[in-house]
């Protein structure tokens, strides 16, 4: 009698999204190297690689209509929704989500978390509390501030609250200074034992010639999607003291998932934040129109 043999690999889990990130990591490559043959070198001056909160705010302002589309394309194809599974089932308690955008996380939080999503922009946070309504969460609430003032926006809470998990997913290239958002990241936290710093981000790559195309063009991008696409974020995370308790990198050394806890033997930062931008940070929910 003929018995057909099972093939083993048909049933692993997440096969066709493992599939997705190598079909991903193909289309990475290509478009690199194709953007390192037609580019045309050009000068970039260092200054030109800096730019204000307030510029980056009015850069997602302005991205916010189609982000969701333009970025969501290359985010699948990449493999990053399961990226950010992987990283957000870990997450417990009360969290705080900074830099939430147009909130691409909100799906992924287990049912039993409590988020409180921060974002800069009004514009984004206006498409995240659309997917709040689509989701049907209830235990999500959408803040209009700086990652900046956070801190500030801490004292003012009901009994100085504190997170169970702070989470902060593609965030740290969109902010002056990744560090202080690190910083204020582990100030937030509960306990430096039992809270955890989730992070999935991206930057330098493994390869000098991926790197050198990240500086040269640094500006350019900088100045389209408020994003500093060429951090060295390992160094950043070490730097603002963070205890890592894992890591993995994806894309060529690009992509970064990062579980980490705060060092007990940090000082929380004493910096005041703008007290104008705190005062005008407004609160969101799924009925904003």
């Amino acid at each position: 009698v003929f018995v057909k043999k099972e093939n083993k690999y048909t049933n692993l889990p997440f096969a066709k999204t493992l599939l997705t990130i190598a079909i991903g990591g193909g289309v990475f490559t290509t478009a690199m190297i194709g953007a390192w043959i037609t580019v045309q070198p050009e000068q970039i001056e260092e200054h030109h690689c800096q730019c204000s909160c307030a510029a980056r705010i009015q850069t997602f302002d302005l991205a916010s209509k189609t982000y969701d589309t333009t970025v969501g394309r290359d985010e699948f194809f990449m493999g990053m929704p399961l990226l950010r599974w992987w990283l957000l089932r870990s997450a417990k308690g009360n969290v705080l989500e900074l830099a939430a955008g147009t909130g691409s996380n909100l799906s992924y939080y287990p049912s039993d978390c409590q988020v409180t999503a921060t974002d800069a922009s009004r514009s984004m946070l206006q498409k995240a509390a659309t997917k709040i309504n689509d989701t049907k969460k209830k235990n999500v609430l959408l803040l209009r501030v700086a990652v900046e003032d956070i801190p500030r926006l801490l004292l003012h809470t009901e009994n100085n609250k504190r997170f169970d998990t702070v989470v902060d997913t593609f965030g740290l290239c969109s902010v002056e200074d990744p560090i202080l958002a690190l910083r204020t990241a582990q100030a937030a936290c509960v306990h430096p034992t039992s809270s955890r710093i989730l992070l999935l981000e991206h930057g330098r790559s493994y390869f000098s010639w991926i790197n050198h195309h990240l500086d040269k063009y640094a500006a350019k991008h900088l100045q389209k999607w408020g994003c500093s696409w060429n951090r060295d974020i390992l160094q950043i995370v070490k730097d603002a003291g963070l205890i890592i308790e894992s890591s993995s990198r994806w894309h060529f050394g690009t992509t970064y998932l990062i579980i980490a806890r705060p060092n007990p033997d940090f000082v929380s930062p004493a910096t005041t934040p703008n007290t104008a931008a705190v005062s005008s940070s407004s609160k969101f929910s799924s009925a904003v129109e």
